[in-house]
């Protein structure tokens, strides 16, 4: 099986690299893996393939859209089983895991959030919901049964594509 991620830093300093770093440890074992980020933790260059992107950290729209850019053109020249991302890291992920869902935080923030804050949440939840709602998104993985209620609420998406799978702790 084939796997590939999109990520904008493949570290264990931060939420979705983490989470990335998990899995590829595991799977690069026993499956071809390849990342494409914009920084790859050092002890994961034995296990898997690693694509440099030059990912912008801010601003966040930045970030989206060179991501987005980057998988695009990628993806018309590669293949894949699975092409995992993070909410809305690509728009071609057919497994995308969910950590949060930027329509409800939006909401729950209202007008209190600064603008640039809004704004983000704003285009988030659109790019969220145009990836949770691609014909070819086999699967999403919500972190939490809240995640999975609100990505159903927000997005409309039908139950039977989420699974929950909570985060796990390293007792390391």
């Amino acid at each position: 099986m084939r796997i590939r991620f999109f990520v904008p830093k493949c570290t264990p300093d931060n939420s979705h690299g983490r989470y990335v770093v998990e899995l590829a440890k595991r799977f690069g074992r026993n499956h071809p893996v390849t990342v494409y980020s914009g920084a790859l933790w050092d002890p994961l260059r034995s296990l898997v393939r690693y694509r440099f992107l030059p990912v912008p950290v801010r601003p966040a729209f930045g970030r989206l859209a060179t991501l987005w850019a980057a998988a695009a053109i990628l993806n018309r020249h590669r293949s894949s089983d699975i092409v995992h991302i993070q909410g809305a890291d690509a728009p071609i992920g057919n497994v995308v895991t969910a950590h949060c869902c930027n329509a409800a935080m939006r909401a729950a923030a209202g007008h209190r959030a600064r603008c640039h804050r809004r704004l983000n949440y704003a285009i988030g939840s659109i790019a969220e919901r145009y990836c949770m709602s691609r014909m070819s998104t086999r699967r999403i993985i919500a972190v939490s049964h809240k995640v999975q209620r609100e990505i159903e609420r927000e997005y409309g998406i039908d139950p039977e594509r989420i699974v929950v799978i909570p985060n796990g702790v390293d007792g390391e």
